[in-house]
């Protein structure tokens, strides 16, 4: 299938059982937010997938049927409480020094 833009993305298909990969391009790597998920459409049917782009680059897409969660959110409040413990340990250190 052709690669979509932003936004909603419309694919006519006959009745059947589908995989469906979602990724974001980037530099390096090539792919990232890579999401799988199979659906089988039935004749008549109208199916509604909806993809989500995770918050830390590295982590696995959110794919399937709306609404989706953003994922690595765990990972981004861990980063910043460990960035923000740092800067205030460093900052005591400056000032009580």
């Amino acid at each position: 299938m052709p690669a979509a833009s932003w936004g909603r993305a419309h694919y006519p298909t006959w009745p059947g059982r589908y995989d469906v990969q979602v990724f974001v391009p980037y530099l390096i790597p090539p792919r990232v937010g890579v999401a799988d998920y199979t659906v089988v459409v039935h004749p008549g049917q109208f199916v509604e997938l909806e993809y989500k782009m995770p918050l830390w680059v590295f982590s696995r897409g959110s794919l399937g049927p709306p609404p989706q969660r953003y994922s690595g959110v765990a990972v981004i409040v861990a980063v910043a409480l460990v960035v923000l413990v740092i800067t205030l340990v460093l900052m005591m250190l400056v000032l009580y020094a």
